[in-house]
C-alpha cells in the first residue's frame, strides 16, 4: 500500500505558486510542536528541530516497532517542518536583531495519532537519545483558518519581497492581514540546501 503523502492531500498549501499569491482555507490539523524564543540558528533552535524529528520519525515508523502499535495506523510520508513566527511582546523586527523572535516549530501528524500514542512515542525516543527538549514537545490542534499563501524561492532574508506581493494581493481581493505573525513551511532542508535554492511556503492569516 502506498504511503499517504500529505503534501498531495493538502496541495493547495504545500504546492503554493511562486508566481501568484492565493487565499485558501486551511483545515483543522494536528501537529507535534515546540515553542521557543531567540535566534533561529541557536543551539536551542537546533535541539528543538531534532526533538521534533525524533518523535515524528518514531511515529511514522511505528508499524515496525512492537512497542508502538498505533490503532488504525496508515503508513505516511513524514510531513515537512513548519514554523509560526512572531515577536516577543509584539516588538518590531528591525531586520537585524533576531533575539526578538518568538517561534513555534511543528510537524503535522495524522488524525489517528492520539495523545496516548504520541506520549508513548516521545517516551521511547527520549529513552534512546539525549535531548533536553523532548519533554517540551506537545501534541496540538490548529483550528481551521483562512490564509494567504505563496511559495518563496531563495534566501529567508529576501522573504519581505514575497510578503509585499502577498499583501498587495490581499488588499486587491477584499481581505486584510490579521496580524504581523506568519507561517513558514520548509520544503527544502535549510541545513543542507544553498540559500538561493530554498523553497519555503509563506502564509499569514487573513480576514474579510
Amino acid at each position: 500500500m502506498d504511503k499517504i503523502d500529505y503534501k498531495k492531500v493538502y496541495s493547495m498549501l504545500y504546492k503554493a505558486s511562486s508566481k501568484k499569491a492565493a487565499v485558501v482555507d486551511i483545515p483543522t490539523l494536528q501537529f507535534i510542536a515546540i515553542r521557543g524564543e531567540g535566534e533561529p540558528g541557536s543551539d536551542l533552535f537546533t535541539q528543538s528541530i531534532q526533538a521534533l524529528y525524533g518523535i515524528a520519525y518514531t511515529i511514522s515508523m511505528s508499524h515496525a516497532n512492537d512497542d508502538l502499535q498505533i490503532p488504525n495506523f496508515q503508513r505516511f510520508v513524514c510531513p515537512p517542518l513548519e514554523g509560526h513566527w512572531s515577536t516577543i511582546n509584539g516588538a518590531e523586527y528591525d531586520g537585524v536583531d533576531q533575539s526578538v523572535f518568538e517561534w513555534e516549530l511543528r510537524i503535522m501528524m495524522p488524525e489517528f495519532v492520539s495523545k496516548k500514542y504520541f506520549e508513548k512515542a516521545r517516551s521511547i525516543v527520549s529513552a534512546k537519545k539525549n535531548n533536553p527538549k523532548f519533554d517540551e514537545v506537545a501534541l496540538i490542534t490548529r483550528e481551521s483558518k483562512k490564509h494567504c499563501v505563496m511559495m518563496h524561492i531563495g534566501s529567508f532574508d529576501t522573504e519581505i519581497k514575497t510578503f509585499k506581493t502577498m499583501e498587495t494581493y490581499v488588499k486587491e481581493n477584499g481581505y486584510r492581514r490579521k496580524s504581523r505573525d506568519h507561517e513558514e513551511i520548509y520544503l527544502s532542508d535549510f541545513r543542507r540546501v544553498s540559500s538561493d535554492k530554498l523553497k519555503t511556503v509563506l502564509a499569514f492569516e487573513v480576514g474579510e
